[in-house]
């Protein structure tokens, strides 16, 4: 039985105070107005949330995938990925312009002499890769999904060729080694929602092989899936694998990290907390009134 409490800050894992405009400050003062706008920012599960998460969350475990099949989703998730990208090619992920807000550091700085070098690993069809070249022209780019039909799709995009040579696309499986760049070369590492696709017996080899590409002072760049986030609540029978880990209806998987849980991950690599908190969002329906809680980790750990 699932015991973990609702996620809430604390002192060390506190949202992060935003200054850039409406996006990120509408904060729900009185109750009654929550109908009023489509979405709030910062808001905690109410208290009489707790028994209603609960419930869900066992559900869930009570269908949940037989053994052999889980273990077969676990064994070979880039084939799923394959899949995915076959049937949807470019059509799927809009390209990421919160990161401009998010991650100011891959806009600014860098020279055609020096230029910032980033490694983007699962970068799917280029929705983050392509837009930050063409944002910042002193900016190189390796990028890497454990998908060939991905990365098979950006090679063939025709900016690619356009804005070679700052760009590089290959094939890597996160949790192996990466024998196609020399340790500590880059000043940042981009990890977007990849985490949380892979096992979480997992997540600590690949993060050692993720903090290996950065230089000392080089910063690993984390947004995920935080813990009891809608998309999690949501799942039905027969997509429970184990605590806070799923496979969705196309058999990929997806994982729901805590604060705590990515510190100490990230800690355990040798790396230095920057920043780490829970976005947290209530998005409504003023139609239906039907309330709905968002939650994603916002990550940044320097080497």
């Amino acid at each position: 039985m699932s015991s973990e409490p609702i996620p809430t800050s604390s002192d060390d894992f506190c949202p992060k105070a935003r200054t850039d405009g409406e996006f990120g400050t509408r904060f729900l003062a009185e109750d009654n107005e929550v109908f009023s706008h489509n979405a709030w920012d910062n808001v905690d599960f109410p208290p009489e949330e707790a028994a209603v998460v609960e419930a869900k969350l066992q559900a869930q475990k009570a269908a949940a995938v037989e053994p052999d099949r889980a273990a077969e989703l676990i064994r070979d998730p880039a084939a799923k990925w394959d899949d995915f990208y076959s049937t949807h090619e470019n059509k799927f992920f809009m390209d990421r312009k919160w990161l401009a807000r998010e991650a100011p550091e891959l806009f600014e700085g860098g020279s055609e002499e020096s230029p910032l070098r980033v490694y983007e690993v699962g970068c799917g069809v280029g929705n983050t890769t392509f837009p930050l070249l063409e944002a910042n022209p002193n900016l190189h780019i390796n990028c890497s999904d454990y998908s060939a039909t991905a990365v098979s799709l950006v090679q063939a995009n025709p900016l690619y060729e356009k804005l070679s040579p700052r760009i590089s696309a290959s094939v890597w499986d996160i949790t192996k080694p990466n024998e196609t760049v020399p340790e500590g070369s880059f000043d940042f590492v981009l990890c977007i929602y990849v985490l949380s696709a892979i096992a979480p017996e997992h997540h600590a080899t690949a993060v050692g092989n993720l903090t290996r590409l950065l230089k000392p002072g080089g910063k690993l760049m984390v947004k995920d899936y935080g813990r009891h986030d809608l998309t999690q609540l949501r799942f039905k029978s027969g997509r429970f694998i184990a605590d806070n880990f799923y496979c969705r209806g196309d058999d990929t998987l997806v994982y729901f990290f805590t604060p705590e849980e990515l510190h100490d991950l990230f800690t355990a690599a040798g790396l230095r907390k920057e920043e780490n908190f829970v976005d947290k969002r209530l998005i409504v329906n003023r139609k239906t009134q039907q309330k709905m809680y968002r939650r994603w980790m916002q990550c940044k750990y320097v080497k």
